[in-house]
């Protein structure tokens, strides 16, 4: 199985071994003006494996539609046990994001950092009239940051 492939969608440190993790590796094709982001990525505390890392760009006057993570678009949410643990970044202040609740209201994200479920449905229904971008970066949690966040002694969730 390679790792690096998009027919992966998401990594779980309950279905993924640490081997699977540790063969995930960064596009060797990126110029060495990544190497700074590279080298902060590494060096955050709150993960124990770095998984994947996307680029969200919205475009301008383009509200993203709002989608679930996890490869399929049913309009169902069926939980179930998992770990896929993340970082959302907001680093275009004016990014707009809302996650669903279950009645399909949007509750805004305020922060310029968030961790919920790659279940949730989350996405836009505001555009901007510029381009604004986010970073997700997919990993496992350290037990230390569990502990920070009010996940700590949790073997799975949902």
């Amino acid at each position: 199985i390679d790792l690096n492939e998009n027919d992966l969608n998401l990594y779980d440190s309950i279905e993924n071994s640490h081997q699977e993790w540790d063969q995930i590796k960064f596009r060797n094709d990126l110029p060495e003006s990544w190497n700074p982001f590279f080298g902060w990525m590494r060096s955050l505390d709150c993960f124990e494996k770095i998984g994947r890392t996307s680029l969200l760009l919205t475009r301008p006057g383009v509200a993203p539609q709002y989608h679930r993570d996890i490869g399929t678009s049913d309009e169902n949410f069926t939980p179930y046990t998992h770990r896929q643990e993340f970082v959302w970044l907001k680093i275009t202040n004016e990014k707009n994001l809302f996650i669903l609740d279950s009645d399909r209201s949007p509750i805004p994200i305020e922060s310029r950092a968030a961790f919920f479920n790659h279940h949730s449905w989350h996405g836009t229904h505001e555009s901007l009239p510029f381009w604004a971008f986010s970073f997700k970066i997919e990993g496992i949690f350290s037990e230390g940051f569990r502990e920070k966040i009010g996940l700590g002694g949790l073997r799975a969730y949902g």
